[in-house]
C-alpha cells in the first residue's frame, strides 16, 4: 500500500508543479511537500514554509470475492485521501482560490490519465471539497481518489493443485507435467516422462 500512496503522491505532485500561488503574490513557484500519513515533526502550529503541501493518508481497502452468474467478479480497491493545503495572510480569497485550484488540478490529471504506473487504476467516484471552515491563514480541502488494485493469484499446494486441477503444472512427479519455461519458447508439446 506504501507503493500506492507514493505514486498518488508523485502523480499529485506533477500536476501541481506550474500551479501559481495566489497567496505566494508573486514569489516563486513553490513545490508542494508531499507527506504520507502525518506531517513531520510535532508543532503546535504549523510554520508557513511548511506550505503548500498534501498529505496522503489511506482510508481503507478491500476485496470482494463471488461468483456471479456467467462470470467470476473479483476486485481489490483501496482509497486514499489526499489532504491539501497553502499559508495565506490574504483576508480575502486567496487561499481558497489555491486550494480549488490545487484540488482541480489533480482531478483532471486523475481523469486523464486514470492508470497510475501501469499498476493502479483510478476507480469509483473520485470526490472532493474546499473545508467549510478553515483556520486561517491555513487553506484546506481534500481529493478522496479509489484505486484498483492488482488481484492476488490464488497459490496452492502441489496436492490442492492435482486435486483441483487433475494435474500440477511443472511439478515433474506427474505423469504429464510441462516445464514452466517451454511456455515463452513457444513449445507446445507437453514434455512426459519416458
Amino acid at each position: 500500500m506504501m507503493d500506492l500512496l507514493a505514486a498518488v503522491g508523485r502523480a499529485a505532485q506533477g500536476a501541481l508543479k506550474e500551479l501559481s500561488l495566489e497567496s505566494r503574490g508573486g514569489e516563486s513557484l513553490p513545490a508542494f511537500r508531499v507527506h504520507i500519513g502525518a506531517l513531520p515533526g510535532l508543532r503546535e502550529e504549523p510554520r508557513r514554509e511548511d506550505f503548500p503541501l498534501l498529505l496522503l493518508r489511506l482510508l481503507d481497502f478491500g476485496d470482494s470475492v463471488g461468483k456471479g452468474k456467467s462470470t467470476e467478479t473479483e476486485s481489490s480497491t483501496a482509497t486514499v485521501r489526499i489532504l491539501c493545503g497553502v499559508w495565506s495572510e490574504d483576508d480575502g480569497s486567496g487561499g481558497y482560490h489555491d486550494v480549488l485550484n490545487a484540488l482541480a488540478r489533480m482531478r483532471l490529471h486523475f481523469l486523464a490519465h486514470p492508470l497510475l504506473e501501469k499498476k493502479w487504476r483510478l476507480t469509483g467516484k473520485l470526490e472532493g471539497s474546499v473545508f467549510e471552515e478553515q483556520a486561517f491563514p491555513y487553506w484546506f480541502g481534500d481529493l478522496v481518489t479509489r484505486w484498483e488494485l492488482r488481484k492476488p493469484v490464488e497459490e496452492f499446494d502441489v496436492e490442492e493443485e492435482i486435486e483441483t486441477y487433475g494435474s500440477a503444472y511443472g511439478n515433474d512427479q506427474t505423469r504429464n507435467w510441462r516445464h514452466p519455461g517451454d511456455a515463452p519458447d513457444g513449445v507446445p508439446e507437453e514434455r512426459t516422462e519416458k
